[in-house]
């Protein structure tokens, strides 16, 4: 799966909007068109094959569960301007996201990676990628009600 680059605007830290000129690597919120799929379907229904609609469940929900501590810890490392370890964090939040076929989220999440490389983090990315988030959770248990058991 790419986890390829994102086109939004990302602020330095004295909040001056960078243009993309200045900062060509690391955007934390995609433009893909608005009807682009957040999940990639025959990874999860392979997952749901796999493991059955239950287990998936379960996993969704942990997934869930660790996602929302995964962007409280970010909106925090942020604020403090750790940009270390939100880099781990974001990285985290890329492989689990990955995991789940949540392509959107785990494109977010590596924007939120790069930018942390080069300590340009600020909350507003941070919080692109939660609506992003609220989009894939809903999508997930969307795609989960359509299953049985």
């Amino acid at each position: 799966m790419d986890v390829g680059r994102f086109d939004i605007e990302c602020h330095s830290k004295s909040n001056a909007p960078l243009n993309r000129e200045s900062v060509n690597v690391h955007y934390c919120a995609s433009q893909r068109p608005a009807d682009a799929s957040l999940i990639e379907r025959d990874q999860l229904d392979g997952l749901i094959a796999a493991a059955g609609a239950g287990a998936t469940r379960e996993i969704v929900a942990a997934f869930i569960r660790s996602t929302d501590t995964l962007l409280n810890d970010l909106r925090r490392q942020s604020a403090d301007g750790d940009f270390a370890a939100a880099g781990r964090t974001a990285h985290a939040l890329k492989g689990s996201a990955a995991n789940l076929g949540a392509v959107e989220l785990a494109r977010a999440a590596s924007g939120l990676e790069g930018s942390c490389r080069e300590g340009l983090l600020d909350l507003g990315c941070v919080e692109k990628a939660a609506a992003i988030y609220a989009r894939t959770a809903s999508a997930l248990h969307a795609i989960l009600a359509e299953y049985q058991g």
